[in-house]
């Protein structure tokens, strides 16, 4: 009896630790959980219909869902401005590219109508704000999707016909579905570095294009004296990368933020608002650079 209750106990254990649809949401005191983000993102349309809109474009392999927010001046309606896409959290583990993000949407909300910069980059622009990529692995704060890395997974000119994960299949899609004048992807790995494509190979883009990520990301990066240039000169070669397809993809500013100080993934919560002040006048610049000459 004691051997059974113990054969039985082991497989309940298996049961919640194994099975995916059963992975757990944890909490990191002072970080959002992926169900308080859930909340938040709701909380937001809910108190500015008029300006925020929240779509679902799909799932992950867990089945959570994937989330965009939109900000604009006419939320509802598609106009003839710039769209840009912002997103954190590709790998689960770097819950700060998620607080960062929340605090450049707070800032933007702040600024509507009161700001005159900010109220522009909103009302000049349609913003989608990706928070979290990859769900299933920051439920866990695991770096991978599925045991995969997600920001490996996406085609590039080497092997176009590449079969990412879903939740970067999902992403894809959803770029796929506009035309994204420029994307911004953050992560918090290594130390501050605003970079561009390419990353699966040292050859650099065309020269003219090469020179407008050069110029944009030495602008964002003198904001707070990151790093800035191509992703495999300063960091590695990095086949699969999300910046490499939004660029190959239709020709986009596409970059790559790392906001980090040295690897430090999860700083303790009292430095997110620090983090935030540090790192949201390169994303301003950033979307500055996408809109009317008087920006």
């Amino acid at each position: 009896m004691l051997r059974k209750n113990i054969i039985h106990g082991l497989s309940i254990f298996l049961l919640f630790v194994c099975t995916p649809a059963l992975a757990e949401d944890r909490g990191h005191a002072g970080y959002h959980s992926f169900t308080q983000v859930e909340t938040y993102l709701r909380q937001v349309v809910s108190d500015h219909p008029e300006i925020a809109t929240l779509t679902a474009y799909g799932e992950s392999f867990n089945r959570n869902p994937l989330y965009v927010l939109k900000l604009s001046d006419n939320a509802q309606s598609n106009e003839d401005e710039p769209e840009l896409m912002l997103t954190a959290a590709t790998h689960g583990d770097e819950l700060i590219t998620v607080e960062v993000l929340i605090g450049i949407i707070d800032q933007l909300l702040e600024g509507y109508g009161r700001d005159q910069r900010l109220h522009r980059l909103v009302a000049e622009r349609e913003l989608f704000f990706i928070l979290v990529v990859n769900p299933d692995g920051f439920k866990l704060q695991q770096r991978r999707a599925n045991g995969v890395d997600p920001n490996r997974e996406y085609p590039w000119p080497e092997e176009p016909n590449r079969q990412p994960n879903p939740c970067i299949d999902g992403i894809i899609k959803f770029y796929n579905s506009h035309v994204f004048a420029g994307s911004l992807d953050l992560h918090s790995a290594g130390t501050s570095m605003v970079m561009f494509p390419w990353a699966y190979e040292y050859g650099a883009v065309n020269a003219t294009d090469y020179a407008a990520f050069a110029q944009l990301a030495s602008h964002m990066a003198a904001a707070n004296g990151a790093q800035s240039g191509q992703i495999s000169a300063i960091m590695s070669l990095s086949p699969g990368s999300s910046a490499d397809y939004y660029y190959w993809r239709n020709g986009g500013m596409a970059l790559g933020y790392e906001i980090g100080t040295g690897g430090v993934l999860v700083p303790p919560a009292a430095q997110i608002p620090t983090y935030i002040q540090n790192h949201s006048e390169s994303v301003w610049r950033f979307i500055e650079a996408f809109g009317s000459s008087q920006d």
